[in-house]
């Protein structure tokens, strides 16, 4: 096979791949107080959304240093923000309002 062939090919098995991923990753979280949320990863768009702690919520990625961190637009009607925190399949859900930051829940792992 020619070297412009055997790119092509491989470019469309990524491509069927690529296509085979869901749209959503779902974020089901149990936390170490027993609390749980669930959440799903819009991929296209990079929003999570779902509920936490019976609230609908819509979180946008916002940069951050190691931890992908997801925080609700500026939300001063209720006083503050949720924001996830989020390293591989653990998780953990503040309350931040200006500078301050409350932590609800600590320990929340991925649960299937």
């Amino acid at each position: 096979m020619k070297p412009f062939a055997a790119l092509m090919v491989s470019g469309a098995l990524a491509s069927a791949a690529w296509a085979q991923e869901p749209a959503t990753i779902p974020l089901d979280y149990q936390c170490e107080n027993g609390a749980r949320f669930a959440l799903a990863l819009d991929r296209k768009s990079d929003l999570i959304y779902g509920a936490i702690l019976g609230r609908p919520v819509l979180l946008e990625h916002v940069i951050s240093g190691s931890r992908a961190r997801y925080a609700e637009r500026d939300a001063a009607d209720r006083g503050g923000r949720y924001e996830l925190w989020m390293k591989g399949d653990e998780a953990m859900l503040n309350w931040a309002t200006g500078d301050d930051s409350l932590t609800l829940l600590s320990g929340c792992r991925i649960v299937e």
